[in-house]
């Protein structure tokens, strides 16, 4: 039997290959591979050697046969190591997999956010009351840190301060950019962190000791991650060592600040560039709290334009383009040959701006996800939140999160963005961000 032929082989510069378009946009430098070598093909750079699997075929694929021919755990090892956390749950594959994510189901539920409406929308309002009228604010930071403090108080029973988080996200940042994306040894990484690094690593291993210590020790009206990790180790011992229970803080702080923080800020870019649709979603967000702070089903039912905003942001500012595994044996995919061992990179949302599925593909359109365009859509097209074993275990959480946060700012405050901010460049760290410097302006709260 004649052997399926190997993927294509993407061109490129000598030594480098298609490095430099990878380094300055890879999710529209691997748009144009796409449409040029199709659902399958081959890159090699410096850093990573990689056959790419990208549209509606590869999610397909990823949904059925991926499940056993890709596997999770060399990819992140580098990051489990670091973090001594050898059972993390994004490394985990197969039975081990299926096991730990039944038992974190509960703490990563919709109903985390359904049945704490009131406090999280008081900590929404106490942090940017906090803000000073007239002000342009560096967004981002002030994402990054609501969503954190949101998640850590869920999870963990506990939030840093400011001074605590920038510390966090430094390093939680250096860490997954060496480590994840530049592939590089973490050896070196602390090498040459210098005494930023090394200051940003004490404070945050602090931080997370803290949050655990207080979880296992300290009375509360709920279990908290931690808890429920603790317990659970008495009838799988092999899935909890002491550094997992122990890196749960650090995933409780860092488990949306790159995700959920990340598409806030773009949800409010995409909203003041469009005063149209900024109108629409806020007169839907008025209507709704005319009736006092939404529960959980008006929350779910009755703001359907805050849900098309989140989910048409993760359209056209996806928090991951793509997602890397290796191939556990050798496999064909699309009549192409992948070899056990090489490194896989699934690009789920290859066709998020193909004008072939979505009209206009680069504008933002809050109608885009209404339920009859959702239903006519092709299966496997929209992939926001992964495909396969490991598809987003807090999807819907993040979904209820991202409405709850965005509809209370647009009740309470009014915001405009400064003209040099109307066409930021969109920056890669690990995920698309506006970056530090990126401002809205807050006018101030808005009278009811």
């Amino acid at each position: 039997m004649t052997a399926a032929p190997r993927p294509p082989l993407v061109k490129g510069l000598p030594w480098i290959g298609p490095g430099l378009a990878l380094a300055r946009n890879p999710e529209q430098a691997l748009q144009g591979m796409h449409q040029q070598y199709g659902p399958v093909f081959r890159f090699k750079t410096p850093l990573i050697d990689a056959v790419c699997m990208a549209g509606p075929e590869a999610n397909a694929f990823a949904n059925t046969e991926g499940k056993d021919v890709l596997e999770s755990r060399t990819f992140w090892k580098p990051l489990t190591e670091e973090l001594d956390s050898p059972n993390a749950v994004v490394a985990l594959d197969g039975e081990p997999h299926r096991q730990m994510r039944k038992i974190l189901k509960p703490a990563f539920s919709r109903d985390q956010i359904d049945q704490n409406i009131p406090v999280l929308a008081a900590m929404i309002r106490k942090q940017f009351d906090a803000y000073p009228d007239d002000t342009d604010l560096p967004l981002v930071f002030a994402s990054q840190k609501l969503t954190s403090n949101i998640v850590g108080h869920l999870l963990m029973g506990s939030t840093p301060d400011d001074h605590e988080l920038e510390e966090f996200f430094h390093y939680a940042n250096r860490m997954t950019v060496w480590l994840s994306v530049l592939r590089l040894p973490a050896k070196a990484m602390h090498l040459t962190g210098g005494p930023r690094f090394k200051r940003a690593q004490a404070i945050t291993a602090q931080v997370v000791d803290n949050a655990v210590r207080k979880a296992l020790t300290e009375p509360h009206d709920r279990p908290l991650l931690a808890n429920i990790m603790t317990e659970a180790r008495r009838h799988h011992p092999e899935l909890f060592t002491d550094g997992d229970i122990r890196s749960t803080g650090f995933l409780a702080f860092f488990a949306g600040i790159d995700t959920i923080g990340q598409t806030l800020v773009f949800m409010l870019w995409e909203l003041l560039r469009n005063p149209d649709a900024l109108r629409e979603v806020q007169a839907e967000v008025d209507r709704v709290f005319s009736n006092g702070l939404p529960d959980a089903q008006s929350l779910a039912t009755d703001l359907p334009l805050c849900r098309n905003t989140f989910l048409e942001t993760l359209r056209l500012h996806p928090t991951a383009f793509g997602i890397m595994r290796n191939a556990a044996c050798d496999f064909v995919f699309n009549g192409h040959q992948v070899l056990k061992g090489e490194n896989v990179l699934l690009y789920t949302t290859a066709c998020h701006r193909d004008a072939r599925y979505f009209d206009h593909p680069d504008a933002f359109d809050v109608h885009r996800h209404d339920a009859d365009r959702e239903t006519a859509r092709p299966r496997h097209v929209f992939v926001p939140f992964g495909r396969g074993a490991h598809t987003c275990a807090g999807a819907a959480w993040s979904e209820a999160q991202a409405v709850l946060m965005l509809s209370v700012l647009l009740h309470h405050y009014q915001f405009s963005l400064p003209e040099n901010m109307k066409d930021a460049k969109v920056q890669m760290r690990t995920t698309p961000t506006l970056g530090k410097d990126f401002r809205i302006h807050l006018i101030g709260k808005r009278p009811h």
